[in-house]
């Protein structure tokens, strides 16, 4: 079985080696699975081809004009001809092994696409020009009409978060279409404060999801600059006693070694993901030569002559279930026991 399943398995399907030794179709399967034996995709769906000879609702006008026509004639274009639909035309098409090649493909969608200069047929003129009034009436259900608004507008009074420039949450509310303002101000507004030209306001707490009239102040940009100031040199490591704050020259320079570590952290980031895009592209390359070569093999295969399929004699023969995935045809009389031996099955 083993020496008939190797020498057989590019010229004879699974099922048909299974019929010839007496086996199911899954053991044989599995078999070759299992030993590394399974043949090339383009040999399997050459026998898949032949197994659904006999098999479809095609006639042998419609496969003669399949073949006459598919490197002529857009794939739908050739559904159209022949009456049947898009979906038919292409498994037909490979199951008679017909494939349009990459290039003429390619050629075909760039045949229609819209060129450089090109002018839309309906410029210049009217809907009845170039639609029946029947057709113009059907488009009148899908239309927006007059006063239409997005699904997700919102009403007067409605609040929403939005994020600022600085990362910071803030309310904002809308007084009216088109028309929002920020809760904070709007609430300071509303409590009968101004807020005069050139001044901000500034959440006591820090919480800026708090826009209660108390938690807010009016100030200046020039003082809300001075508080943001104090926070940031609290924030900076002061000098030892006695020891003069660093200087500007000296800040600069360490901003610019910090410079410099960063750009040479990210330049080896950058050589450690080219390393990973040239090894990924040497796979995809070894991937697609072992393509190849299981092409090239297949197509050596097709063009050779095919060798008839030995149908099993089965007359005179039983069917005995040696276990539930293995059926053998065997001769009245023969031993179970050494026939199990003899595949191995406990």
């Amino acid at each position: 079985m083993r020496a008939f399943i190797a020498a057989n398995r590019l010229t004879m399907s699974g099922a048909a080696m299974a019929a010839h030794l007496g086996l199911t179709k899954t053991h044989v399967n599995r078999y070759m699975a299992d030993h590394g034996l399974t043949p090339p995709r383009a040999v399997i769906a050459h026998f898949h081809r032949v197994a659904l000879e006999g098999r479809t609702s095609s006639t042998p006008d419609t496969d003669a004009a399949i073949r006459q026509h598919y490197l002529h004639m857009p794939v739908k274009a050739l559904a159209r001809h022949i009456g049947r639909s898009t979906c038919f035309t292409l498994t037909r098409m490979r199951q008679l092994g017909l494939e349009v090649p990459e290039a003429l493909a390619r050629q075909r969608g760039k045949a229609s696409w819209f060129k450089k200069g090109s002018e839309p047929f309906s410029k210049g003129r009217k809907q009845a020009e170039f639609m029946s009034a029947e057709g113009i009436e059907r488009t009148r259900a899908t239309r927006f009409k007059k006063g239409n608004e997005p699904h997700n507008t919102r009403a007067d009074m409605e609040r929403t978060i939005r994020i600022s420039a600085d990362g910071k949450m803030h309310y904002w509310i809308r007084l009216g279409k088109c028309k929002w303002q920020p809760l904070h101000v709007y609430n300071w507004l509303k409590a009968g404060n101004t807020l005069p030209q050139g001044h901000i306001l500034r959440f006591k707490d820090g919480n800026t999801l708090n826009p209660a009239p108390g938690n807010l102040a009016a100030i200046t940009r020039a003082e809300h600059a001075r508080m943001n100031r104090g926070a940031w040199l609290a924030g900076r490591p002061q000098p030892p006693e006695g020891q003069r704050p660093v200087r500007k020259p000296a800040i600069k320079a360490a901003k610019e070694k910090e410079q410099k570590a960063v750009r040479k952290m990210a330049e080896k980031e950058r050589k450690r993901m080219m390393q990973q895009l040239d090894k990924k592209r040497a796979e995809m390359q070894k991937a697609e030569k072992r393509r190849a070569r299981e092409r090239a093999f297949a197509s050596r295969y097709m063009k050779q002559e095919k060798q008839p399929v030995p149908q099993a004699d089965l007359t005179g023969k039983i069917a005995v279930r040696l276990n539930h995935k293995t059926i053998v045809y065997v001769k009245p009389g023969t031993d179970i026991a050494k026939l199990k031996e003899k595949y191995g099955i406990s």
